[in-house]
């Protein structure tokens, strides 16, 4: 029995301190780069339209946003409540078994290891605290980065958008085209190209700041959510159960947003040469055309983040890291559940 709490404990253990530990990084990566996020948001309000011109724009830019601030809420609003499903499971047990005029027992939200007894009288409400605290910084600190990411990424997305709506209209007329529409079209292709050289070096940027970070969060999700998973089907108790559902669900979250908004980057940013080939480029200067030419190859190739330069951050990505982290599942489960067979498991995250 002992052995098996042992086990129990260093998964619990590898999950909270992987956990921990990136979400630390994730403050000290934003406080070490404020000077070059500060750099992009101006980048970004000297792309912000003065103006919506169109209704389409109009739709772009209310839609998209709107769109965006709704998964980035709902994702918020799930981690929020796994924190409170994580932390608040002991003192639920405690006021159930209270009830059923049961003696509770000492439960902490997790387990770490402390050079003392943290079991005891005294000890024991100033660790929960301590625990619970600990807690709220580094769920807040992974919501603040993850939504951080978003944001910008969001912000990269909508100026593709209105890119490309931009280059679609790029030529004046049609018909009975004047030397003055011409010019007037090929200085908005300039400013079009322009814009778009402005966005790889945004997007730059952008990776440049997470790569680093999206590497350690994309590897260590990989092994907690299969010590997530595992956990689950160890656990025996109603409340525990649903502890690691929430935490399951949360994980999941985490990943398949950052994917998602890297997926958008690639979309929007490949939809640029489809866009200026949409313009009425037949009805143009030759200079015009050739300029033409010029940003289709440039913007054939998509723009993608990366972590560390292994992973792409796209949703490809993602069914990758689900396919590792069931790989690793069913390899733990073969290992541990013969030998645990039978045994009632109990210790760390195991309630």
């Amino acid at each position: 029995m002992t052995d098996a709490i042992n086990i129990w404990e260093i998964l619990s253990q590898t999950l909270v301190w992987t956990y921990f530990t990136i979400a630390m990084i994730k403050m000290y990566v934003i406080m070490t780069n404020r000077n070059d996020l500060a750099s992009i948001i101006v980048q970004f309000e000297k792309l912000w339209p003065k103006t919506v011109k169109t209704s389409v724009e109009k739709e772009i830019v209310e839609g998209y946003m709107m769109a965006n601030h709704k998964w980035m809420s709902r994702y918020a609003y799930l981690s929020i409540s796994c924190f409170f499903v994580v932390n608040t499971t002991p003192i639920i047990l405690t006021i159930y078994k209270l009830i059923l005029g049961e003696k509770p027992e000492r439960l902490l939200p997790f387990v770490t290891w402390f050079p003392f007894n943290e079991y005891g009288k005294i000890a024991y409400p100033f660790t929960y605290i301590f625990l619970f605290y600990g807690s709220h910084v580094s769920s807040a600190a992974s919501i603040c980065y993850d939504s951080l990411f978003c944001m910008l990424i969001s912000h990269l997305c909508l100026q593709y958008k209105l890119l490309a709506e931009d280059l679609r209209n790029t030529v004046a007329s049609t018909k009975n085209n004047t030397d003055t529409n011409e010019i007037s079209s090929e200085e908005r292709l300039r400013r079009g190209i322009e814009r778009h050289q402005l966005l790889m070096e945004i997007r730059n940027k952008i990776d440049s700041i997470f790569t680093d970070v999206f590497f350690l969060n994309f590897s260590s999700s990989t092994f907690n959510i299969c010590i997530v998973g595992f956990l689950f089907v160890i656990q025996k108790g109603f409340a525990g159960k649903v502890k690691f559902v929430m935490m399951l669900l949360t994980l999941l979250a985490q990943i398949f947003l950052l994917c998602w908004y890297g997926q958008e980057v690639v979309d929007n940013s490949s939809a640029i040469s489809d866009a200026v080939y949409d313009c009425k480029w037949y009805c143009s200067s030759q200079r015009f055309r050739k300029m033409i030419i010029y940003m289709i190859h440039h913007s054939q190739i998509p723009q993608k983040l990366f972590a560390l330069k292994f992973w792409e951050i796209t949703l490809y990505s993602f069914s990758n890291l689900l396919k590792a982290s069931w790989s690793y599942f069913a390899l733990l489960n073969t290992v541990l559940e013969e030998r645990y067979l039978g045994i009632h498991p109990k210790g760390g995250l195991l309630t």
